[in-house]
C-alpha cells in the first residue's frame, strides 16, 4: 500500500503539472503584494483557457450526453481488481448511499495506485482492458460523474483528494486533483467516492437532474450482475435529509458451477420491513465473447427481454436475453444496426441459441419447455433481429433436440405426433417400440408442440401402424399377446386391426393374432380354430382341438375380428370322442377332468356303450388320479359310521387314508338337463363305481379291512356301532369264515366297554350288559371300577339286546352267564382297577367276594376241579393285604398289597416284611366269625401255613439287608422266636445266629447287625468290636444267653486289647480303643490298672508340623489341645496330639489316669509381654478401678500366701493403691512353648495385657480397642494379676497358682466395689491386719446410669462404660511416652478359665426364680400389647408426674433395698444383659403375635447373643443360643410387605413413598427398668450401622430402635424410633460425648448414646 506521504506527493505532483498553486501560497503572496497575486491568477486563467481546449470539449460532451452515468460507474467499478477481498472470501461489491445532496459510493476494490490516479486525471487515457464492450460512452468514462456532481471526494487507502468543476468552468477541475487531509481511516480494502450533487442553476433543472439520477439508481435490477465480470454485489440505499434510511435494496449472486446463477434480492422499505427474493438464472457462455441467457428458468418467463452489452441496452420482442460485446450508440441506448461486427454477431446468435438449447435438453425443468423460447417469424419483424428466426430454424433442423417418449433425442423431422386412434385409455401408444420410438414425448405441452410444427414436426400414418404391429408381435413383451393387457386396450387394438383388415386382410393372416385357451397364439392361415362352446356347453380343456380363448371370444370387438380371420364352432360328437380318448389314456388336470365329466354328463344322451366310462381316470381328494372301478373311492358323507366321520384326521386322531372323490367334482354340481336325466351323484355312482359305505372285509376276502383296524385302534367307541351297521351286509361272509370270525373275536375291547378298562381285553372276554350281571357286579365293584360290559349305546332291555346284539354272543363269543368264572372275573378286574392295593376303598367287599367264591366252590359238583382252578387263579396275586393302621397316613411303609399264597403265613408276627401274617392282619379288620370262615378257605383251599423258625431268621436277614432299623418289630421277632421255639431246633437256631449277623443293636445313634459272637451281655460301656445287649433286650436275657449263647465282658479284656496295639495299627482303630478304655475307666474302678505299660505302647495319634500323622508312645513329646485358640497358633510348628478340644474334654479321665494333663496347651504355653510406644491413662469406672479394690486384692494375696504379701504386705497395699491402668497400642505378646529342647514362639494378636512394676509403681497396660479391653478385664487380668502376686518380688520365681485364687480375683475385678466384702466373705478369703484405706464408695449400686447400659445386646458394647480420654481431648489429662526399653516378664497360662458369674444353664432354681417371674411379667404384657402408633399417649409422662417417693419406688433397680421380688446376678454386666434379654423377649413376642402375622417370623429372626438368658423360662427352654454374626437384636426381611404395611398404618412411614418397598429391618432393642425418658447407650458399631443405613437411598434397609421401658412396673411399654439418625439430625434424639448420654427434648422423643 502506498504511504500517505507518497500519496500526497503523487497528487501534488499531478497538480503541479497542470500549474496548480496552492491557495496558501497565493495568500502568502497577497500579504506582500496583492497586485502580484492578481497578475498570477490572471496569467493562470489565460493558461487554463489556452491548454484546456480538449478538456472543454470533454466538458461539453459530458453535459450534452444522454449517457447513464450510473452504468459508467458500474463499468468502472467492475474494471477494478478485488484480489484482497476474494482472498478474504468477501464478495466484490459496490454500494450507493443516496442523500438529497450527495451520493456516497463505496467499493472493496484493492485501492488506488499512482497509475490509477494518473489515468483519471488525464483525458483519453484509461486503465480498462482494451476490448470491445468496455469503452462505455466514448471519451467520457469516469468524468461522467460531473453530469451529477460539482465536486467529487475520493478516499482510498492513504489517498485523499477531490476534483471540483462547476458547469461553465473551463474544465481543468475535472482532471486537477486537490489534496485534502482526512482524519477518518477507512477499512482495508475500501474506496469511497462522495459525489456532491449540483445545486446551482435553475431550480426546475436541478430537480429534474436529481430525479433522473435517483431514478437510474432506483431502476437498477439484479440482472445487472449477470454480465459483470468481477462485481458480485450491488447495494443501493436512500436516506432523507436527516440521514434516516428510507429504503434499501441489495443484489448478490452465487454460482453453483453448473451454469446456474442464484440472484438474491434484499430490500428494506421505509418502515424497515425486510424482504428477500431468490431466483435462479441460466447463463450460457459462448465460445465467442457474447452471452445468451434465459431468465427465471425454472418456469419460462415468456416476456420481452433485453439485449445486453454487458449492461442492459434495450428491450426486444424476443423471449431470451442476448449479451455480447456489441457496438452501441454513443448514448448506449441501442446497438448499431449498421455495424458489420453486429451483423456477424447475429449469425452467431442463432448458433449460440441452438448451442444453448443443446445445453438445456437434459435439464429437468427446461428440457421440455425450451420450445416456448423459439422466436416466431413475427417476433422481431422490422427490427435488426427480423431474420433471426430463419437462421435458428436452419441450424436447429440439423440437431437432435427433441425427446421421444422413451427419452431419446431425435431431429424434429424424425418424430411425429401420436394419433388418437393409436392411443390407449391413458393416452399412451397402443403399440410401442423403444427402438423405433417415433413419437414425440408426452412431456411437451400442447403449446410446445404447436411451436415445433413450423420447425418440422409431423403427424403419424398407416405404414407406421403396420410397422409397429410387426414389431410388437416379434417382441417377447408383446402388448397384443400379453395377458395383462386390459379389455379396453384389446378392443381398441381390434378396432384398429379391423380397419387394417378392411384395407388389406392379407397383411394380417400370417400374423399370430388368434389366442388359444391353452396359451399359444396362432396365425389365421395355420389350420382350424374353434370357438369355446357348443350348444351352449363349454368345450372342456385338455382336448386335441384348437379352441379359442374364452375371454378373447367374449369380447365383441375381438370376436368380430376373429370371424374376419376364419374361426368356427365345433360339433358335440366331435368333442365327446375327444374327451373319451383323452380321459382314458392321459392324466388330465383336476379341472380338465371335472370339465370332461361334466361335458359327458350333460351330453349323456349321446353315449353309445354302457361301460364306456369304466377306464376313465378321476382325482381323489388328495389329487391322486385313480380309476374308481379298480380302487375304492368314496363319496363324502355325514353318516356317523361313514368313512368321513370315522376315518378323517383331527387334532387328536391321525386319520386313515382312504380316497374320497375330489371336492372339486362336487362343487356347483351340474343340474340335470331334463327330468329323466340321472342326478350328478347317481350318474357318478352308476357309471364310475364310486362307493358310499366302508368295507368290513378286505377286497381279497382273507382279512378284515384296514378301515376296521383303524377304527378299532383310534375310535373304538364307534367300533361296535360300525360292526352292527355293516353286519347286515357282510355278517354272513364273516360267519362262514372261521379265520375272519376269530379275528373279530380277538379285537381289543379295552375301550369298547361302558367304562374304559385299565388293561387289555379281547371282545370274547367281555359281557353283554344284562341286568342280572350288572346288579351282581355292583355288589363288589365301586363305580370307578369296572367289569368289561360292552357299551352298546345306553341301557337296553333284554328284548333289545336279543334282537339287535345277540349276534355278539352267538357268533363272536361275548359272555352272558353268571358262574364262578364271573366272580373270578370280578376279582380280576377289581385288582386291575386297583393295581396299587392301597387305592382300594371299602376293602370288606373283597372278603365278601372271597366268601362268594368259597360258596361257589363248596357248592360245586366237582370241588377238585374247581379248587385247582381257584388255586391257580390266586397264584397270580389275588390275596388282599389291608393297611395296618388306617389312621396313620404319614407312614409310607404301612400300605396295602396284592400277593400270592406263597407270600403269606397264617400265624406269624405282625410286622413281618418277607411274609404277610394273614391272621394278625385280618383280625384287625374282619369280625371273628367271618375270619373263622375265611381261615378254612386260606388254610385248606389255598394251603397257607403258620410261621416256622426259619421264616423268622429269613425275616431278620431281610430287615438287615434292606436297612430296616425299627426296633419294635425286630424285638417282636425275637419274642415270637422265644415263645415258639422247640428245643429240638435250638442248635439250628444258634448256628444261624453265629454264622449270620441277625442281632440288631443301636449304639451312639448308629444301628447295626451283629453275630451272637460279636455281642456281650451285662456291660455298662462300649467296647471296641463288641456290642452290649442288656440295655436293649433286658426282657430277653434268657433267650440271648441260653438260646443264642451271648457272652459277658470285663474291663481287663479291653485293657489287654489296647495293650496289644502295634505300630501298624490304624489311627482310627487305636482312637476307638482309647475311647473304649476311657468309657470303662469312667464306669469302673481302675485302682489296680497300671497306665505305664500303655504309655510305652504306640497308642497316641500325633500330628507332626508337616501335617503327617503317626502313632507314637508317651515317650514322645507332644502337646494336648485343651485350648483351641492356643493350638491354632502353634499348628505347623510343634507336635500335637490328634484330638480336638471337645474330644480332649471328653477324654479327661483317660489323660488324668495316664498322667498326661501337664501337656495341655493351657499348662505348657508361656506368655511373654513387652511394651513400647505411647500410652494414655484410662479413667475406669468403679467396677474397674483397682485403687478401690486394692484392699480386697491384698486379702486375696494374704489368703493364698503370695510371696509379695509375705515379703512386705504394707508395701504391697501401697503399690496396689497407686496402681494405674493405661491404654496403648504398643503391647507385644509372645506365646512360647518348649518341645524337644526347642522353643516355638508366636505373637498373640488379640487380648494383650502387660503388667509393669517400676519405681514402686504398678502399671497395667491394656489395648485401646474396647473389645480387647473387655477380654483383658474379664479373662487376662485376673490370671495375670494373680500370676504377678504369686511371683517372688526379688527372684521373680513363680509360686504355685491355685485356680480358686483366679476365680476369686475374677469376681472381685468385675463387680461393684461396694459388694467386694460380701464376695470375699462367701469365698472364704481371710481378713488382714492392715486397715482398709480404699477411696470411699457409694454403697448403692445404680441400676440405669450413664456408666451402666440399660441394655447390652452385642459383645462390642462397653459394659462398664469406661471412658478413654485421649491426649488431644479438651480435658487436661497427661500423656506419657514410654521409652523404647521395655519391661518384660512371663506368666503361665495353665490356670483354668474362671468360672462365669452366671450361666443360664447352671442357675439353681432358687436363683433363677426372680428372673423367671420377671419374664412371666414381660410375656403377659407382650401378649396383651398392641403395636404402638406414632404419637400415641406416653405413660412415662404420667409416671414422671407421680409423687417423688412413689415415682422412685416403681423404678428401683433389681438390687434395690427393700425390693423383695428382685433377682440377684453375680455382676452388674450380667444383670444388664438379663434386662436387655427381657426387653428383646417383649419385642419378639409382640411381633410374633401381630395380626396379620409376619411371614416366616421365627426364632431365626432373634439374632442376639444374650437371648440365651430367657431359656430359664419354660416357654423358651428349648431355644438354642445364637452363635451367628450379630448385626442387630432382631432382623426381618420383609419380602411380603406385612411389616412395612403395619408401619404405614401406625403412621411411621408415608404410604405413597413406602407402599411398594420391601426393605430389610434391623431392630435394636433398648430396655430399662426406668421411665421412657431415661438415657440409653449405643456401641460404635450400632452407631455406624445406624448412619450407614440412613445414608442409603435405595430403601433396601431400615434401622429401628425399640425402647422398652418400665420393664418391672405396671406401665411396661415400648416406643418406636424410626430412622434414629434422622431423629438425631432433627434434634429428636440427642447424642452426646464419647459415652453418649442424652435427655429427651419432647414427649415422643428419646435420647441415645453411642461411641464414635
Amino acid at each position: 500500500m502506498t504511504s500517505r506521504h507518497a500519496a500526497k506527493n503523487a497528487v501534488m505532483g499531478i497538480a503541479k503539472e497542470y500549474g496548480f498553486i496552492q491557495p496558501s501560497s497565493l495568500d502568502e503572496i497577497e500579504r506582500f503584494n496583492p497586485k502580484l497575486r492578481r497578475e498570477i491568477e490572471e496569467s493562470m486563467l489565460a493558461k487554463d483557457k489556452k491548454i484546456g481546449h480538449s478538456i472543454e470539449t470533454l466538458a461539453k460532451n459530458i453535459y450534452s450526453s444522454n449517457a447513464r452515468f450510473v452504468f459508467e460507474l458500474l463499468q468502472n467499478a467492475d474494471d477494478n481488481r478485488f484480489t484482497r477481498a476474494t482472498a478474504r472470501n468477501d464478495l466484490p461489491f459496490i454500494s450507493f448511499k443516496v442523500y438529497p445532496d450527495r451520493i456516497v459510493l463505496e467499493c472493496n476494490e484493492d485501492g488506488f495506485t499512482k497509475e490509477n490516479l494518473s489515468a483519471i486525471c488525464s483525458v483519453g487515457e484509461s486503465t480498462k482492458a482494451a476490448s470491445h464492450g468496455y469503452i462505455g460512452a466514448k471519451g467520457i468514462g469516469f468524468k461522467s460523474v460531473f453530469i451529477a456532481a460539482w465536486k467529487v471526494d475520493i478516499q482510498s487507502g492513504n489517498y485523499s483528494f477531490y476534483f471540483k468543476h462547476e458547469k461553465g468552468d473551463p474544465g481543468l477541475g475535472m482532471v486537477l486533483p486537490v489534496w485534502q487531509d482526512s482524519d477518518e481511516v477507512l477499512p482495508d480494502p475500501l474506496t469511497r467516492i462522495t459525489l456532491h450533487l449540483h445545486q446551482n442553476g435553475e431550480t426546475e433543472d436541478i430537480e429534474h437532474l436529481h430525479r433522473t439520477i435517483f431514478k437510474q439508481l432506483d431502476d437498477l435490477e439484479q440482472t445487472c450482475l449477470l454480465f459483470l465480470r468481477n462485481l458480485k454485489e450491488i447495494q443501493v440505499s436512500f436516506y432523507d435529509g436527516d440521514d434516516n434510511l428510507q429504503s434499501s435494496k441489495k443484489f448478490y449472486l452465487e454460482n453453483n458451477f453448473q451454469s446456474d446463477v442464484f440472484l438474491k434480492t434484499e430490500s428494506i422499505d421505509e418502515d424497515g420491513n425486510r424482504e428477500i427474493v431468490l431466483s435462479r438464472e441460466k447463463a450460457i457462455m459462448s465460445l465467442v465473447t457474447w452471452q445468451l441467457a434465459f431468465l427465471k428458468a425454472t418456469i419460462p418467463l415468456l416476456e420481452q427481454q433485453s439485449v445486453f452489452a454487458f449492461l442492459p441496452v434495450r428491450e426486444t420482442n424476443l423471449k431470451f436475453l442476448i449479451q455480447s460485446d456489441f457496438d452501441t450508440t454513443a448514448s448506449r441506448q441501442d446497438i448499431s444496426s449498421s455495424s458489420r461486427r453486429n451483423i456477424e454477431l447475429k449469425k452467431h446468435t442463432a448458433l449460440a441459441f441452438v448451442q444453448a438449447i443443446t445445453g438445456l435438453l437434459h435439464d429437468p425443468d427446461l428440457g421440455y419447455t425450451w420450445p416456448m423460447y423459439l422466436p416466431s417469424a413475427d417476433d422481431a419483424s422490422g427490427t435488426f433481429w427480423a431474420d433471426l428466426h430463419s437462421k435458428i430454424a436452419s441450424n436447429l433442423g440439423e440437431q437432435s433436440v427433441v425427446k421421444t417418449r422413451h427419452g431419446y433425442l431425435r431431429k424434429i423431422k424424425d418424430v411425429c405426433i401420436l394419433a388418437v386412434e393409436f392411443m390407449d385409455g391413458d393416452g399412451n401408444p397402443l403399440l410401442d417400440d423403444s427402438d423405433i420410438d417415433p413419437f414425440l414425448s408426452s412431456h411437451y405441452t400442447y403449446a410446445s408442440r404447436n411451436t415445433l410444427r413450423p420447425y418440422g414436426l409431423q403427424a403419424m400414418h398407416y405404414n407406421l401402424v403396420r410397422l409397429m404391429l410387426n414389431k410388437d408381435l416379434e417382441s417377447s413383451a408383446s402388448r397384443i399377446q400379453s395377458m395383462f393387457t386390459s379389455e379396453d386396450d384389446h378392443s381398441r387394438i381390434a378396432k384398429l386391426l379391423s380397419k387394417v383388415a378392411k384395407i388389406n386382410k392379407s397383411w394380417l393372416e400370417p400374423l399370430p393374432l388368434l389366442p388359444l385357451r391353452n396359451g399359444p397364439w396362432v396365425p389365421a392361415n395355420s389350420g382350424s380354430v374353434f370357438f369355446p362352446t357348443v350348444n351352449g356347453i363349454s368345450v372342456p380343456p385338455g382336448l386335441d382341438l384348437r379352441v379359442l380363448d374364452a375371454t378373447a371370444a367374449a369380447n365383441e370387438c375381438r370376436r368380430s375380428l376373429f370371424v374376419q380371420l376364419g374361426v368356427t364352432d365345433p360339433s358335440v360328437p366331435q368333442v365327446r370322442d375327444s374327451v373319451l380318448s383323452c380321459s382314458a389314456t392321459l392324466y388330465p388336470s383336476i379341472y380338465e377332468s371335472r370339465a370332461h365329466l361334466r361335458f359327458l354328463y350333460l351330453t349323456h344322451q349321446f353315449s353309445q356303450k354302457k361301460d364306456e366310462l369304466r377306464h376313465i381316470f378321476i382325482y381323489s381328494h388328495s389329487d391322486i388320479p385313480l380309476r374308481p372301478y379298480h380302487a375304492d373311492c368314496y363319496f363324502p358323507s355325514d353318516h356317523p359310521y361313514g368313512p368321513e366321520a370315522l376315518l378323517r384326521a383331527t387334532d387328536d386322531l391321525p386319520g386313515f387314508r382312504v380316497c374320497f372323490i375330489h371336492p372339486t367334482y362336487l362343487e356347483e354340481a351340474p343340474a340335470a338337463p331334463h327330468a329323466d336325466h340321472p342326478s350328478w351323484n347317481r350318474w357318478l355312482h352308476d357309471n364310475l363305481g364310486l362307493r358310499d359305505k366302508l368295507r368290513l372285509v378286505a377286497r381279497d376276502g382273507r382279512r378284515l379291512s384296514l378301515a376296521w383296524d383303524y377304527v378299532a385302534s383310534f375310535q373304538p367307541e364307534k367300533l361296535l356301532g360300525l360292526l352292527q351297521h355293516l353286519w347286515s351286509s357282510e355278517g354272513e361272509t364273516i360267519s362262514k369264515n372261521d379265520a375272519l370270525k376269530q379275528l373279530v373275536r380277538e379285537t381289543d375291547a379295552k375301550r369298547l366297554c361302558v367304562t374304559e378298562l385299565p388293561e387289555q381285553c379281547q371282545l370274547d372276554q367281555t359281557y353283554l350288559p344284562l341286568p342280572n350281571l350288572l346288579e351282581q357286579s355292583s355288589r363288589f365293584l365301586n363305580p370307578n371300577e369296572s367289569l368289561p360290559f360292552l357299551d352298546l349305546g345306553g341301557p337296553l332291555s333284554v328284548e333289545q339286546l336279543g334282537s339287535k346284539w345277540i349276534f355278539l354272543h352267538t357268533a363272536l363269543g361275548v359272555k352272558k352267564d353268571e358262574d364262578v368264572d364271573f366272580l373270578l372275573d370280578i376279582l380280576r378286574w377289581l385288582k386291575r382297577g386297583n393295581p396299587l392295593a392301597s387305592s382300594v376303598e371299602d376293602y370288606e367287599r373283597i372278603f365278601r367276594l372271597y366268601g362268594a367264591i368259597n360258596a361257589k366252590y363248596l357248592g360245586a359238583e366237582s370241588q377238585l376241579v374247581m379248587g385247582n382252578c381257584v388255586k391257580n387263579f390266586f397264584e397270580n396275586e389275588y390275596i388282599y393285604i389291608p393297611k395296618l393302621d388306617e389312621d396313620d397316613d404319614d407312614d409310607d411303609d404301612d400300605v396295602a398289597f396284592w400277593c400270592s399264597p406263597e407270600d403269606c403265613l397264617w400265624e406269624a408276627p405282625l410286622n413281618m416284611i418277607t411274609k404277610f401274617p394273614l391272621q394278625r392282619l385280618y383280625e384287625q379288620c374282619i369280625p371273628r366269625d367271618q375270619l373263622f370262615q375265611l381261615s378254612t378257605f386260606f388254610k385248606q383251599t389255598l394251603g397257607i401255613t403258620a410261621a416256622f423258625w426259619s421264616d423268622v431268621t429269613a425275616e431278620l436277614a431281610a430287615r438287615r439287608d434292606d436297612g430296616w432299623q425299627e426296633f419294635t418289630p425286630i424285638f417282636d421277632l425275637y419274642m415270637y422266636l422265644d415263645d415258639t421255639t422247640d428245643l429240638k431246633y435250638v442248635d439250628d437256631i444258634r448256628h444261624a445266629f453265629d454264622i449270620e449277623p441277625l442281632i440288631f443293636v443301636t449304639r451312639d445313634g448308629q444301628s447295626g447287625w451283629y453275630r451272637a459272637t460279636d455281642c456281650l451281655w451285662s456291660s455298662t460301656t462300649e467296647i471296641r468290636g463288641m456290642v452290649t445287649l442288656n440295655d436293649h433286650y433286658e426282657d430277653l436275657k434268657d433267650f440271648f444267653i441260653d438260646t443264642l449263647g451271648v457272652k459277658t465282658l470285663t474291663l481287663q479284656m479291653v485293657y489287654d486289647d489296647l495293650l496289644e496295639t502295634s505300630a501298624n495299627a490304624t489311627i482310627n482303630d487305636t482312637k476307638s480303643k482309647i475311647w473304649s478304655l476311657n468309657a470303662l475307666l469312667e464306669a469302673e474302678d481302675y485302682v489296680n490298672l497300671d497306665p505305664k505299660p500303655l504309655l510305652r505302647r504306640p497308642i497316641f495319634p500325633v500330628v507332626y508340623p508337616d501335617g503327617t500323622k503317626a502313632l507314637r508312645s508317651g515317650d514322645i513329646q507332644f502337646a494336648i489341645t485343651d485350648r483351641e485358640h492356643l493350638a491354632s497358633r502353634f499348628r505347623g510348628k510343634i507336635k500335637i496330639l490328634d484330638f480336638t478340644q471337645e474330644e480332649v474334654r471328653q477324654l479327661k479321665t483317660f489323660f488324668e489316669w495316664t498322667g498326661l494333663s501337664y501337656r495341655y496347651f493351657s499348662v505348657a504355653v508361656k506368655e511373654l509381654t513387652s511394651l513400647s510406644g505411647e500410652t494414655t491413662r484410662l479413667h475406669p469406672l468403679p467396677n474397674r478401678d483397682l485403687k478401690r479394690k486394692a484392699h480386697s486384692i491384698l486379702r486375696i494375696a494374704g489368703t493364698f500366701n503370695s510371696p509379695r504379701y509375705q515379703a512386705d504386705p504394707l508395701a504391697l497395699y501401697e503399690l496396689l493403691q497407686a496402681a494405674s491402668i493405661e491404654t496403648t497400642d504398643g503391647i507385644v505378646s509372645i506365646l512360647r512353648i518348649s518341645q524337644d529342647g526347642k522353643v516355638a514362639d508366636v505373637e498373640e494378636l488379640v487380648g494383650k495385657l502387660h503388667i509393669s512394676e517400676e519405681a514402686s509403681r504398678l502399671s497395667i497396660y491394656v489395648p485401646r480397642d474396647r473389645k480387647a479391653q473387655e477380654l483383658c478385664f474379664c479373662d487376662l487380668l485376673p490370671k495375670q494379676l494373680v500370676d504377678w502376686l504369686m511371683r517372688d518380688p526379688t527372684t521373680q520365681i513363680l509360686d504355685k497358682v491355685e485356680n480358686d485364687a483366679i476365680n476369686v480375683m475374677s469376681m472381685i475385678l468385675n463387680i461393684h466395689p461396694s459388694a467386694t466384702d460380701l464376695v470375699l466373705e462367701r469365698q472364704g478369703i481371710v481378713e488382714v491386719d492392715i486397715p482398709n484405706e480404699d477411696p470411699d464408695i457409694d454403697p448403692e449400686i445404680p441400676l440405669d446410669s450413664p456408666q451402666s447400659p440399660g441394655t447390652t445386646t452385642t459383645e462390642d458394647v462397653p459394659y462398664s462404660g469406661d471412658v478413654v480420654t485421649p491426649f488431644s481431648s479438651r480435658h487436661s489429662l497427661s500423656q506419657r511416652n514410654t521409652p523404647e526399653q521395655v519391661t518384660t516378664h512371663s506368666h503361665n497360662l495353665s490356670h483354668s478359665r474362671p468360672t462365669p458369674m452366671y450361666s443360664p444353664n447352671i442357675d439353681s432354681s432358687e436363683d433363677s426364680m426372680p428372673y423367671r417371674r420377671l419374664l412371666d411379667h414381660v410375656l403377659v404384657a407382650a401378649r396383651r400389647a398392641m403395636f404402638p402408633s406414632r404419637g400415641a399417649f406416653n405413660m412415662s409422662q404420667l409416671n414422671e408426674a407421680l409423687p417423688a417417693e412413689e415415682g422412685r419406688r416403681q423404678f428401683d433397680g433389681f438390687d434395690g433395698i427393700g425390693v423383695t421380688d428382685a433377682f440377684r446376678s453375680h455382676s452388674q454386666i450380667e444383670r444388664d444383659r438379663k434386662i436387655g434379654a427381657a426387653g428383646e423377649l417383649y419385642v419378639f413376642e409382640l411381633l410374633a403375635r401381630l395380626n396379620p402375622a409376619l411371614t416366616d417370623w421365627s426364632e431365626r429372626n432373634w439374632q442376639s447373643t444374650i437371648r440365651r438368658y430367657v431359656t430359664v423360662h419354660p416357654d423358651y427352654a428349648d431355644m438354642e443360643p445364637w452363635y451367628g454374626r450379630e448385626t442387630a437384636d432382631l432382623t426381618y426381611d420383609d419380602r411380603a410387605g406385612e411389616f412395612t404395611a403395619l408401619l404405614i398404618d401406625r403412621g411411621y412411614l408415608d404410604a405413597e413413598e413406602w407402599a411398594d418397598k420391601r426393605p430389610k429391618y434391623f431392630i435394636e432393642v433398648k430396655a430399662t427398668t426406668g421411665p421412657l425418658s431415661h438415657p440409653f447407650f449405643m456401641s460404635k458399631y450400632q452407631y455406624k450401622r445406624m448412619r450407614v443405613i440412613h445414608n442409603r437411598n435405595d430403601y433396601s434397609e431400615v434401622y429401628l430402635i425399640f425402647r422398652v421401658f418400665d420393664i418391672r412396673g405396671d406401665n411396661l411399654g415400648m416406643s418406636v424410633y424410626f430412622d434414629p439418625e434422622q431423629l438425631r439430625l432433627d434434634g429428636g434424639l440427642l447424642f452426646t460425648g464419647e459415652t453418649w448420654a442424652v435427655v429427651p427434648r419432647g414427649t415422643d422423643v428419646n435420647v441415645a448414646s453411642a461411641e464414635e
